[in-house]
């Protein structure tokens, strides 16, 4: 497989420790892991797990407040500061693929994680497999990939946000 992209129309989750108690461990989300799995079961279907390198480009969409329909404007698309954090969310989603999409989350190379505002709470992401030179080279374009000894430069960085946008309509218009 080359690419693929998912989209669960949920709220994101941020991944909870386990929990400690009277000489025992439990994992206090393990109902939610498995609707996650469930809805990410469906989304991947009968393809193969990935076996190789991969890279994520995770995107967490949080819902925006509900009590003031201003605000809720205001808000949409902007950057989300608030809990849940980003790092929890995306080992969440690891978590939750491992067996569904890969067989171990180890094989995550590289990601590109963001979490946003939206008045329709959801997480979509795409995973790239980095075996395949061609993703691997509109990744690196867009500067969403730096193979080892490259060094990442935010100079440039929208002109190559545009240019991978640009090889990425190429590529659907093709098809």
């Amino acid at each position: 497989m080359e690419r693929k992209i998912y989209v669960l129309n949920v709220d994101p989750m941020a991944l909870a420790r386990h929990r400690h108690g009277r000489g025992r461990i439990w994992d206090s989300q393990k109902e939610e892991k498995l609707f996650y799995g469930l809805l990410l079961s469906k989304e991947h279907g009968s393809l193969p797990l990935y076996s190789g390198p991969l890279h994520l480009d995770i995107n967490f969409f949080v819902q925006t407040p509900r009590t003031s329909l201003k605000k809720s404007k205001d808000l949409e698309g902007k950057w989300h500061i608030n809990v849940p954090d980003l790092s929890n969310c995306l080992k969440f989603i690891e978590d939750v693929g491992t067996g569904i999409i890969y067989g171990d989350d180890r094989i995550i190379s590289s990601v590109w994680p963001q979490k946003n505002w939206s008045a329709q709470p959801r997480i979509e992401f795409t995973v790239w497999e980095l075996s395949n030179p061609e993703n691997e080279r509109m990744l690196k374009s867009a500067g969403r990939y730096r193979p080892t000894n490259e060094f990442f430069t935010s100079k440039n960085l929208l002109e190559q946000e545009i240019l991978f946008l640009q090889e990425c309509v190429k590529k659907l218009e093709e098809k």
